[in-house]
């Protein structure tokens, strides 16, 4: 269950990303890049076959216990 929620908020993430990029005036896409051996990316702007921005999003849950033996 916390794998499908992190992946959930990660689109989540990506979308509210997607907008906030929208409202600035610019255009994106995702999808594979060549630049990067045809790795997939969130979002390229301008465009995926001349990106000058590639963004990669990406939402890790961690439960308390987690961060407690991550901070030792």
């Amino acid at each position: 269950m916390v794998a499908y929620y992190s992946v959930q908020m990660g689109f989540k993430v990506e979308n509210i990303i997607g907008e906030m990029v929208d409202d600035l005036g610019h255009e994106w896409k995702k999808g594979s890049v060549q630049i990067v051996d045809n790795k997939e990316v969130d979002l390229a702007i301008p465009s995926l076959e001349a990106p000058q921005i590639l963004i990669m999003v990406s939402y890790l849950l961690t439960t308390s216990s987690g961060q407690t033996s991550k901070a030792n």
